[in-house]
């Protein structure tokens, strides 16, 4: 992770600037600073996460006007890139340790959103990460459904999947 100087102090003012609001995530770019990693997220019903919530790896010129003006709230953010409140922090703590990799942050943040604590993204100062999806490689190479059988990281992302739709599958999704 590379942050950027002003990301901690803005996303301090972001925090004091909604109220509402106990976490916030920032926007995180690739190592190059071209394209999106991670813009906040959603998960879908259909049980998948969508990581880069809208944007997705696309170039960091196209994201949309709208969601450069001002920060809003986004499901989940990464781990890797969000600031709490500390006295949210107090109250829910650290991760669900039952959790060994992957969903870990979205079962952390959907804990805020049923507290009715908002999280929300941070726009126009970001975050540089190293990106590399080792749970969708063999051999250092993406291949997709093989790595089911050839990936232990696969295996273990498919089973924090599995955990998560399973923890929460009684309590609809109620956010924005």
């Amino acid at each position: 992770i590379l942050a950027n100087p002003q990301w901690l102090e803005e996303s301090i003012k972001t925090l004091d600037a909604e109220p509402q609001a106990h976490m916030c995530s920032s926007l995180v770019l690739d190592w190059k600073g071209e394209k999106v990693d991670n813009a906040g997220g959603v998960i879908l019903n259909l049980g998948a996460g969508i990581f880069g919530g809208f944007f997705g790896s696309m170039p960091k010129e196209q994201i949309l006007a709208k969601y450069r003006e001002q920060p809003f709230p986004v499901f989940f953010g990464v781990a890797n890139a969000v600031v709490v409140r500390a006295e949210t922090f107090a109250k829910f703590g650290l991760f669900d340790e039952s959790y060994f990799m992957y969903f870990e942050d979205c079962d952390w943040c959907r804990r805020f959103w049923q507290a009715g604590w908002p999280v929300y993204y941070l726009h126009h100062v970001a975050l540089r990460h190293a990106h590399h999806r080792y749970s969708a490689h063999v051999g250092g190479r993406p291949v997709g459904f093989k790595a089911i059988f050839a990936n232990k990281l696969t295996r273990i992302h498919i089973k924090s999947w599995l955990q998560y739709f399973w923890k929460w599958r009684k309590d609809p999704l109620r956010h924005y």
